[in-house]
């Protein structure tokens, strides 16, 4: 599953939060924005903040599909 801005924004996270959690894990933030991130790759940090964002894209998967 890719990550996206949007789904970032479903959980409330701006992009300046978003950006500044880029940064600190070495990640191009501009690459994000055109491409998203592996959800795996994105849990793999640990981060309450990555959880969230991937539960929200999961559950916005499931509504889409039913």
């Amino acid at each position: 599953m890719i990550i996206t801005m949007q789904d970032m924004r479903r959980v409330h996270f701006c992009a300046a939060g978003v950006q500044a959690f880029f940064e600190r894990q070495g990640w191009d933030f501009n690459d994000f924005l055109q491409n998203g991130i592996d959800a795996e790759k994105f849990l793999a940090t640990g981060s309450v903040f990555a959880r969230k964002c991937v539960a929200a894209a999961k559950q916005a998967q499931q509504q889409a599909e039913d």
